[in-house]
């Protein structure tokens, strides 16, 4: 388990057996705060969560591990009620 809240890591799966067996596996920590959040948010009966991944190898009883650090992704572009006065880089 993570000691950060919306963070986790999948650690390679060691112990596959078969073929639908996952390929990796952990745990993401969530807030309580921000999963409530995302509840109230939810105009049906679905919560997205964007995940941001980096993969990495780690050193676990002398053994090399595959893994991936999850961090969910909080971010949220501002809102504004006025048109942007920006000139669209793209427009050029």
């Amino acid at each position: 388990m993570s000691d950060y809240l919306n963070q986790g890591t999948m650690w390679h799966n060691s112990e596959k057996k078969s073929p639908k067996a996952p390929d990796f596996n952990g745990t993401i920590s969530l807030d309580k705060d921000y999963l409530k959040q995302l509840l109230s948010e939810s105009t049906d009966n679905k919560v997205d969560l964007k995940l941001d991944l980096w993969k990495d190898k780690r050193n676990v009883k002398g053994a090399e591990r595959h893994i991936l650090s999850a961090k969910v992704n909080t971010w949220k572009p501002e809102m504004s009620s006025a048109p942007s006065s920006a000139k669209d880089p793209w427009d050029e």
